[in-house]
C-alpha cells in the first residue's frame, strides 16, 4: 500500500477511535443523569422505581438484536441511529414535565444505549485486530470516568448554579448526544461503513463452545461487579462505621481501582495472553473481594476496594475483545450479544443482592465470592481463549 494510502487509513482509523471513545463516555454521563436527577424529581419512591427499569429494560434486548441489524447495514448507521435514541429522552424531558411521557421516552434511551455500547465495541475490535484487548480497555476508562464524573457534573452545577432548572441539564445532555450522533457521520473506516461478507448466525453462536462460556463468565462477572458496587456506599455506613457523608468513597475507590487497571492492561502486558490475564484478575479479585468484606478495620477495608476494582478492572474488556478476536469482520452480533448478558445480568441480579445485604454479610459475601469462583472456573474451561497481544502503535 502506497504510504499516502497508508496514511489516510490511519487517519480516519484514529478519527473512527476517538469519536468512539468520546462516545462511550457522553453514554456513561447520559446513563447516570436520570438516576442522579432522581432526588430532584418530586414523585414517589414506586415511580422512581419505575423510572430507573425503563432506563434499562430494553438494553440487554436491543445490544443484540441490533448487532443483527448491523450486520445487514453496517454499524454506521447503527452508531448514528443509536445517539438520536439517546438523545431523545432528553429532550422529551426538556419540553414536557409528566412522569408518564418520560417514563415513554427513557425506553428509547436503552435501545440507544445498547446500540452505542455494544457496537462501538464490536468496531474498534474490528477495526485493530491484535490491539483490540488494549484499546477496549483503554476505552472502559472514558466509560469509568462518566460513570463517576455524571453525577459529580450535576451537583457541581447546583453549587455553581443554585437556581439551575432541570430543564437546562436535559437540554445540554440532549444536545451534545446530537453532537455525538453528527461525529459518527464523520468515521468513515471500511469496518464501520461496510456491510460483513460474512454474518454470524443465531445456531452458530449458540452452538459456538467458547462463545457460551463466554456469555456465562460476563454474565457472573457483571453480576458481582455491579452487586459489589451498589452495595459498597451501605456496606461502609453500616459496617465500617463511616460518617455518611465519607461512605460513598468506598464506591469512588472502587471506580478509581478499575480505571488504574485499565490503563496498565491497555498500555502495557501485551505479551500476556488473554486467558492468563483473567485468570490473573479474577484471582486478584477473589483475594481482595474476601479482605473487603472479611474485616472491619476501616484502613483495610478501603484498600482492599481498590485493590478489588483493580483486580476486576480487565476482565469485562478482555471477555469482549475475546469474543471480538473470535470473530473477526463479522462480529456486530457476537459482541452485541455479548453485551447483552452484562445488561441482563445488572436488571437481575439487583433484587437479590438487595435482599442479601438486608439479611446479612456473610451472605452477601458467599454470594460475590461464588460468582467470582464460577467465572474463574469457567475461565479454565475455555482453554484458549485468544492471542497474546502486538504492542499497538499509536492511532
Amino acid at each position: 500500500m502506497p504510504n499516502r494510502d497508508r496514511h489516510k487509513v490511519k487517519s480516519k482509523q484514529s478519527l473512527m477511535l476517538y469519536i468512539s471513545y468520546a462516545g462511550i463516555l457522553i453514554l456513561s454521563i447520559d446513563s447516570q443523569i436520570f438516576p442522579a436527577l432522581l432526588s430532584q424529581i418530586k414523585s414517589t419512591s414506586l415511580r422512581q422505581g419505575i423510572l430507573l427499569s425503563a432506563l434499562f429494560i430494553l438494553f440487554p434486548f436491543a445490544a443484540s438484536f441490533v448487532g443483527w441489524i448491523a450486520e445487514r447495514i453496517g454499524k454506521k448507521a447503527i452508531l448514528i441511529s443509536g445517539s438520536i435514541f439517546m438523545a431523545l429522552p432528553f429532550f422529551v424531558a426538556s419540553l414536557t414535565g409528566s412522569f408518564w411521557i418520560l417514563t415513554l421516552a427513557v425506553l428509547f434511551f436503552g435501545i440507544g444505549m445498547g446500540s452505542v455500547e455494544g457496537q462501538t465495541t464490536a468496531l474498534i475490535s474490528d477495526t485493530f485486530p491484535g490491539k483490540e484487548r488494549s484499546l477496549i480497555n483503554i476505552s472502559q476508562i472514558f466509560f469509568s470516568l462518566g460513570a463517576a464524573g455524571g453525577p459529580f457534573l450535576i451537583t457541581f452545577s447546583y453549587l455553581i448554579f443554585p437556581s439551575l432548572k432541570l430543564s437546562a441539564i436535559y437540554t445540554s445532555a440532549w444536545i451534545i448526544t446530537v453532537l455525538l450522533a453528527i461525529g459518527f457521520t464523520l468515521v468513515k473506516t471500511r469496518e464501520a461503513t461496510h456491510v460483513p461478507e460474512r454474518k454470524v448466525k443465531i445456531r452458530d453462536l449458540l452452538s459456538d463452545r467458547t462463545w457460551k462460556l463466554l456469555a456465562l463468565s460476563l454474565f457472573l462477572y457483571v453480576s458481582a461487579e455491579s452487586g459489589t458496587v451498589s452495595w459498597l456506599a451501605k456496606y461502609g455506613y453500616l459496617y465500617l462505621k463511616l460518617p455518611a457523608g465519607i461512605a460513598p468513597i468506598c464506591i469512588t475507590l472502587f471506580w478509581a481501582g478499575l480505571g488504574i487497571s485499565r490503563l496498565i492492561v491497555g498500555t502495557a502486558f501485551h505479551g500476556m495472553s488473554n486467558r492468563k490475564l483473567l485468570i490473573l484478575s479474577l484471582s486478584f479479585t477473589l483475594l481482595f473481594q474476601f479482605l473487603t468484606f472479611g474485616t472491619l478495620n476501616p484502613f483495610i477495608a478501603l484498600l482492599s476496594i481498590l485493590f478489588l476494582g483493580i483486580g476486576m478492572g480487565p476482565i469485562w474488556p478482555t471477555l469482549v475483545s475475546v469474543a471480538g478476536s473470535n470473530y473477526r469482520g463479522a462480529n456486530s452480533f457476537a459482541v452485541g450479544s455479548l453485551v447483552a448478558m452484562g445488561g441482563l445480568a445488572m436488571s437481575l441480579i439487583q433484587p437479590i443482592i438487595g435482599f442479601l445485604s438486608r439479611e446479612s454479610l456473610l451472605g452477601l459475601r458467599g454470594t460475590l465470592l461464588s460468582l467470582s469462583l464460577l467465572t474463574v472456573v469457567n475461565m479454565i474451561l475455555l482453554g484458549k481463549p485468544g492471542h497474546k497481544e502486538t504492542v499497538p502503535e499509536a492511532p
